[in-house]
């Protein structure tokens, strides 16, 4: 099936309710083309999607698309359904979100927030963009066990890349 043909079975499955034959579809797509499919349903089909998978996976597919579109698809959702996937988001992602639409929109988008995430999202809004600040994340990353030499070549990995950007390098 090509994509298109899948963006046509959501659009019907969403119609008809059909929800498990939908997330059968859904498992098979790329988190693009769910964030295609997205950008075309109407704002009461995005609601139905959005409902209907797991948060990550919308969140993910929201994520591949353009500031704008992500407010007009989170604005056009019930509150309750937009506050969801906001929670569901990175901080580091709220907080690009939030910086890159107008203050009234951002001011939406915060007032959806859970309140224990605001003073994390508000603090990272301090930094200027270019900023060791403003490029962190404050969400935890957790290793699992691994050897010694695993996590050396990780970290070495990770340290190369910071030290790319530093000399202007395309991460």
């Amino acid at each position: 099936m090509t994509v298109s043909e899948a963006l046509v079975n959501v659009r019907r499955l969403l119609a008809e309710e059909e929800f498990g034959a939908l997330q059968e579809i859904l498992d098979e797509l790329q988190r693009y083309d769910i964030s295609e499919a997205l950008r075309t349903l109407e704002p009461v089909e995005v609601q139905s999607l959005l409902s209907v998978i797991p948060p990550g996976a919308g969140v993910k597919a929201l994520e591949h698309l353009d500031y704008d579109t992500q407010y007009a698809l989170l604005d056009s959702l019930a509150g309750e359904v937009a506050s969801r996937v906001l929670s569901a988001m990175s901080r580091d992602a709220v907080t690009d979100l939030v910086m890159a639409v107008h203050p009234r929109q951002s001011e939406r988008i915060l007032r959806l927030l859970p309140a224990d995430e605001l003073p994390a999202i508000r603090r990272l809004m301090e930094y200027p963009e270019q900023s060791a600040g403003g490029r962190m994340s404050v969400d935890c990353i957790a290793v699992g066990p691994c050897s010694r030499a695993a996590l050396g070549r990780t970290l070495a990995a990770g340290l190369g890349t910071l030290t790319s950007a530093r000399r202007g390098a395309q991460v």
